[in-house]
């Protein structure tokens, strides 16, 4: 082809036909350029291909994600509903008509539970990927861009820290102390069982009662964190779709 044009330029030359050479150059030179317009348009064709599959794949492993932590809000809600009863079940350690030695039964039955705790932490491994790649831009919806940065950039473990700290609470102050005077097999200058006056203590009894505000605060956190795993879930596979 190169070769059939060079022909064509040689005998307009040698024909002293120099109007029609120039005509004839700038026509190749119009040509040329269409040509390379033609590639850089079906280069920009097929990256834009591969873009959008690569969305496609890093949206679809999100959802997958997504899903898994739907589950395990749930999760959180049924252990906090059971972490209620427990603290209710303690709380009924101050009920007057009981014995010391009741109560501190009482008070073993419940501890070892009341002692678990659930925070919430979504699934972050496609959203890493994603950002460790460098192809958030990739996600051409603004809109899920930017739900996508307010959900896994959020300090969930601080937001949730007040749950783990009032648990520890009051395990480290009071849990240890009921439970050391049962374990303990050797002579010790812990106060018998007899001798603690539980009912008294005024502050056990509104740290226990402080678990349930707690639970209350993170229930309520769970619910929002829901609402928008759920709203990111359906705008991700309205975007699929």
């Amino acid at each position: 082809m190169i070769k059939f044009f060079r022909n064509i330029r040689k005998n307009l030359l040698n024909e002293g036909k120099t109007g029609k050479y120039l005509k004839y150059a700038i026509g190749e030179i119009i040509l040329v350029v269409i040509g390379i317009l033609i590639a850089l348009q079906i280069n920009n064709w097929n990256k834009l291909k591969q873009d959008q599959k690569k969305e496609k794949l890093f949206l679809s492993e999100i959802v997958v994600n997504l899903k898994v932590d739907s589950l395990k809000l749930q999760e959180v809600l049924i252990f906090n509903k059971q972490k209620s009863e427990v603290t209710q079940n303690i709380m009924g350690i101050f009920d007057a008509t009981l014995t010391n030695d009741e109560r501190f039964h009482l008070f073993i039955e419940n501890a070892g539970s009341f002692t678990k705790y659930e925070l919430f932490k979504p699934k972050e491994t496609a959203f890493k990927n994603l950002i460790s790649s460098e192809n958030l831009n990739l996600i051409s919806n603004e809109t899920i861009r930017n739900q996508l940065i307010d959900y896994y950039e959020f300090d969930y473990e601080n937001y949730q820290e007040r749950v783990w700290q009032g648990t520890r609470a009051i395990v480290d102050n009071y849990f240890s102390h009921f439970s050391i005077k049962e374990k303990t097999p050797f002579p010790n200058n812990f106060p018998s069982i007899n001798d603690m006056d539980v009912t008294k203590d005024n502050k056990f009894y509104t740290d226990l009662y402080g678990m349930f505000m707690t639970i209350d605060y993170q229930n309520n956190f769970i619910g929002e964190t829901q609402g928008k795993n759920k709203k990111l879930m359906s705008e991700i596979n309205n975007a699929l779709n």
